[in-house]
């Protein structure tokens, strides 16, 4: 179980990056809502745990997800 658990809390990177290079190229089409879908699931893919420049790499796509979907407020 050791093992199961150690996977678990590494994420899945292929996953996380495949979904967030999808997300980007959304964004970049003017596709908002289907930018944050997959933005969500590349943060899912990596977990709690994940790195500093995964999460800067995240708040990025996100950010892209809102300038696509002509969201001008600020986030925070």
């Amino acid at each position: 179980m050791a093992g199961a658990d150690a996977a678990r809390s590494a994420g899945d990177p292929l996953t996380a990056c495949q979904a967030g290079t999808l997300a980007q190229f959304e964004a970049h089409a003017g596709n908002g809502v289907e930018a944050f879908d997959l933005e969500r699931r590349a943060r899912g893919a990596l977990g709690e745990q994940r790195p500093a420049v995964a999460d800067a790499w995240l708040s990025g796509l996100e950010a892209l997800g809102h300038a696509a979907a002509g969201d001008a407020r600020p986030w925070r």
